[in-house]
């Protein structure tokens, strides 16, 4: 989608453009998992393709448009567009139960694919970026706009800090949602009331990203970082008893529910304010692939912990130290910088 000519970064397509294709793209993948056959390397070659074209839909694409809007209120901006994904998760789950129970599992899938139809009007209608960036001076659409470049970045240990950071708390929220329902099982609850608790999450992940927004515009954003991504340290305590009382569960599933609702809004936030939005996309996705990795590893690495000890208490001690310690990080990184604007 872009070019090089004359040291200078020509796009080929505005932001609504590049919007549809990357939606476009996201319901190719869905398409492609209902086509599954019983070859386990097809189901591999199918989620690889869903994650490899789906990454345009990643926060990314929708908080820098969002950054270059909003200022002063910026974090609960951040915050009302990505309770999005909250509330995705409250409804996805029963609008594929519902199709189930008339269909197959590829018609779920298909059925799964025309939900981005629906995003594609709005994005082509009102996804943009501000003219200072999209006309700034230069070609590369945001020269002259605050900020430092990627080399800058890099060789700032402040990001370090927020990836490093984000590494630990991706991998305790993941790896704590992936255990609550089998842990709860364990525990001696029923699937079905395991599963009632556990949906509490979806309600508080957006309340979670509603809520950080709100308060990191009013207040410095890593303070309000350690303390949400912090909370559910006591969660995982609370976990790590062998029958814990049922509000004692709801209060934990809440602070989790939090912290995986802020955690979007924070990195977005943080990159913004320390690194200005010359080069945010660019500067956002190193503490997002930090965040990705650890998500994607946790799980697994839980799991077979588990099957290992044959008990959560070792897998709720650790995502303890990781909640503990991604949030105390943060607290380093001390006042947001006055960035300047430069230009070539």
């Amino acid at each position: 989608l872009q070019w090089e000519v004359g040291g200078h970064t020509h796009t080929a397509l505005p932001m609504p453009g590049r919007g549809i294709v990357v939606v476009t793209d996201f319901e190719v993948g869905y398409v492609a998992l209902a086509q599954l056959t019983h070859s386990l390397g097809t189901f591999y070659l199918a989620a690889a393709l869903l994650a490899i074209l789906g990454a345009g839909t990643s926060p990314v694409t929708w908080t820098k448009a969002l950054s270059g809007w909003f200022d002063r209120q910026r974090g609960l901006a951040l915050g009302l567009a990505l309770a999005g994904t909250g509330a995705a998760a409250v409804a996805a789950p029963a609008y594929v139960a519902r199709v189930l129970e008339s269909a197959d599992w590829r018609t779920a899938y298909l059925a799964l694919a025309v939900i981005p139809l629906a995003a594609m009007p709005l994005v082509y209608l009102f996804l943009r970026e501000p003219p200072a960036i999209r006309h700034a001076p230069g070609g590369d659409g945001m020269t002259g706009v605050p900020g430092v470049t990627l080399r800058a970045a890099l060789g700032d240990w402040k990001l370090w800090v927020i990836t490093f950071s984000f590494l630990l708390l991706s991998g305790a929220i993941a790896g704590s949602i992936a255990s609550l329902v089998p842990l709860m099982l364990d525990a001696g609850l029923s699937r079905s009331r395991a599963a009632e608790l556990a949906g509490i999450i979806g309600i508080a992940v957006v309340l979670g990203r509603m809520g950080a927004g709100y308060l990191i515009d009013k207040l410095w954003a890593p303070g309000v970082a350690a303390v949400v991504q912090g909370l559910p340290v006591l969660s995982a305590l609370i976990l790590t008893q062998a029958t814990p009382e049922v509000p004692m569960l709801v209060m934990a599933i809440v602070f989790i529910g939090f912290a995986a609702g802020a955690e979007f809004d924070l990195i977005a936030y943080l990159v913004s304010r320390y690194f200005g939005l010359r080069h945010y996309a660019k500067v956002y996705a190193v503490p997002y692939a930090a965040f990705a990795i650890g998500a994607g590893i946790a799980p697994a690495a839980f799991g077979y912990l588990y099957d290992h000890e044959g008990s959560y208490r070792s897998v709720m001690q650790i995502i303890a130290l990781l909640f503990g310690g991604g949030a105390a990080v943060l607290l380093t990184l001390g006042r947001y910088p006055r960035l300047a604007t430069q230009r070539g």
